[in-house]
């Protein structure tokens, strides 16, 4: 059985989750300074599952982003990882090339993302409480929001309109995610299922760009 896991807020937390810095490991740093922490506990059973390349993490994070955390400085190692929410599948840290090559196709099938970001700049960019607004693998945008001051109600039309793009768009806290609908997790398990020729896998997330893929999965866990 393999299992998958998402990262952030799942397996791994920045410095507002925590409390307890005792029992737990730095496995991110971001130009010297400390960013994301896992527990103990989580690297014990980790290393565990990872002795027969049985674990595979499973983020939204950017190759990037991902490659900063160093999982292996604490004994957890993989031979694959899905990066980009599903539009990138690492063998031993490079793009496998047959998924690369799908998903590449099947963008086609929606808008891009030069033309669905400028659309959006038009229309929204001025709203007030955006921070941010960043492109992820050449693939998906997100915006980072302040949520005090940003109206979820001033997107309502683009959220219709992103239909029309075959596109979706998830919430995740301060972040709100604009996605090609063939971008998900489940869709890149689905192939490394068929791939590996495995029956069965474990999914582990927290957020609602999890939630398909707990549904699939043959044994689901959410943290508390």
């Amino acid at each position: 059985m393999l299992f998958f896991s998402d990262l952030d807020r799942t397996l791994i937390y920045s410095k507002k989750f925590i409390k307890d810095r005792d029992k737990l490991y730095c496995i991110e740093v971001l130009d010297g300074k400390e960013i994301s922490y896992i527990s103990k506990n989580t690297v014990k059973l980790l290393k565990e599952i990872s002795k027969d390349n049985k674990f595979i993490p499973t983020t939204t994070r950017s190759i990037e982003q991902f490659s900063r955390i160093k999982f292996n400085e604490h004994g957890i190692n993989f031979q694959y990882s899905i990066t980009t929410n599903g539009g990138v599948i690492l063998y031993n840290g490079k793009p496998l090339e047959i998924w690369s090559n799908i998903v590449k196709k099947r963008l086609k099938e929606c808008n891009s993302l030069l033309s669905t970001m400028s659309f959006f700049n038009e229309k929204y960019g001025e709203l007030e409480g955006i921070l941010k607004v960043r492109s992820v693998d050449e693939m998906f945008f997100y915006l980072v929001v302040d949520l005090e001051r940003f109206d979820l109600r001033k997107i309502e039309t683009f959220k219709k309109e992103l239909e029309a793009f075959n596109w979706n768009f998830y919430i995740s806290g301060r972040k709100i995610y604009f996605l090609p609908k063939i971008l998900t997790k489940e869709n890149a398990i689905d192939f490394l299922m068929n791939y590996l020729n495995e029956k069965e896998f474990c999914a582990i997330g927290d957020s609602s760009m999890d939630l398909n893929m707990l549904k699939k999965s043959n044994r689901a866990f959410v943290p508390a």
